[in-house]
């Protein structure tokens, strides 16, 4: 049997995904009906074969099959696998391999998010991939500095095989991780964050529905970039909902508009509102905006970002200062700096590499707080996401 690990692009339209039993059919030149369903002890032999194909490691896998399996069957044959393995409170995602009758059909990906399904009892997921991160990236996995991974996970034999020595490690929350901050409720407004008000909203696939006034339709229109359209305007529909909520400003009058520093400013039927600082932040789960009588910063950081932060510490922190406000203790804790030093950044309308994170001394999580004696900080926890508020002192 020939296959082949997943992750090659491929720009064919994807089906739908299925659940555990549902099928579904495709075919250019024969009807080829696909059923997604928990594995059973004859799919062995098969499963064995194909992940062998894909050059895929089969070691250990027996002992988890068929418990933490799901296969795609076509009748009698076998079209692609996915794999998940207990370990402690964390799953190993592992054997997830396509044959090459299924190639093109976007299966790689409905077995994974069926797996993922299937794992809302483990806290995260890990994986280790030699060849397409970029596949599981799309997918909401983030890449992970392999000793982060959670002793059990470190003791599979993927992790332990001189041959996956040099695969990247990547993760994916499952539980929200409980973290620094006062809970955050996406879609509720927060109407005392330091004196400002704050909302978040969960982003949603594609480009979503906003009321837009002319220079705003003006600005989306020279935006080429699909990416960067959705998150333009997830940022206005936060905006325009938090100006309605907390200020009864109708989105029909409010035009979000950019400065020349960058930052966005609030206009009220066509005129600017000077006394009023909107302040906004994007990741790929949340939407987040902040506005206040007075200037504000807001930023908000993914849990699965957090990591990232331990690869560009000597960039960020000044000597001493991750050990002193325990920084790395959780990616939890991670995203909450982070998310920190970008809102107090974004307070004095600066950047990261402008005057640079390392103006910013982050202090304690526990309360927040950071060094500037003239800066206030606080912390909201979302589900799987840090979010920092700074204001000015007095």
């Amino acid at each position: 049997m020939r296959g082949r690990a997943v992750g090659r692009p491929d720009p064919s339209p994807r089906p739908s995904p299925r659940r555990c039993g549902e099928r579904e059919s495709w075919g250019k030149t024969r009807r080829v009906t696909v059923e997604l369903r928990q594995a059973v002890e004859t799919d062995l032999p098969r499963v064995e074969a194909l992940v062998r194909a894909t050059g895929l490691m089969t070691e250990g896998l027996r002992d988890f099959f068929p418990a933490g399996f799901v296969v795609a069957t076509d009748g009698e044959a076998l079209l692609g696998v996915c794999g998940v393995e207990p370990r402690g409170r964390a799953g190993l995602l592992r054997s997830v391999a396509v044959a090459d009758a299924a190639r093109g059909t976007g299966l790689g990906r409905r077995l994974v998010r069926l797996a993922i399904e299937r794992s809302r009892h483990v806290d995260a997921l890990y994986l280790l991939t030699r060849t397409v991160p970029s596949f599981f990236r799309h997918l909401g996995f983030g890449v992970l500095a392999r000793d982060r991974a959670p002793a059990e996970v470190r003791g599979a034999p993927e992790f332990t095989s001189e041959t996956c020595s040099t695969a990247k490690c990547m993760w994916l929350p499952i539980a929200p991780g409980v973290g620094p901050g006062l809970p955050l409720a996406p879609a509720r407004l927060e109407r005392d964050a330091l004196g400002a008000a704050l909302l978040a909203h969960q982003r949603e696939p594609g480009e979503v529905a906003v009321t837009l006034g002319p220079r705003e339709q003006a600005l989306l229109a020279e935006m080429p970039w699909p990416l960067r359209r959705a998150e333009w305007l997830a940022g206005r529909r936060v905006a325009k909902a938090l100006l309605e909520a907390a200020f009864d400003y109708a989105p029909s009058r409010t035009e979000v508009l950019p400065l020349d520093s960058g930052a966005p400013s609030v206009w009220l039927d066509g005129r600017k509102l000077e006394d009023l600082t909107l302040n906004l932040s994007h990741t790929r789960g949340y939407a987040v905006a902040a506005a206040s009588r007075g200037a504000v910063g807001v930023d908000a950081c993914d849990d699965i970002d957090g990591p990232r932060l331990a690869n560009i510490a000597s960039r960020v922190f000044s000597e001493g200062e991750a050990e002193g406000c325990g920084a790395h203790r959780t990616p939890q804790t991670q995203a909450a700096v982070w998310a920190l030093k970008e809102a107090g950044l974004k307070l004095r309308i600066g950047g990261v590499f402008e005057p640079g994170a390392r103006s910013i001394t982050v202090v304690g999580l526990e309360p927040a707080a950071v060094a500037d004696p003239s800066m206030r900080v606080t912390l909201f926890r979302l589900p799987h996401a840090a979010v920092a508020v700074a204001r000015e002192r007095g």
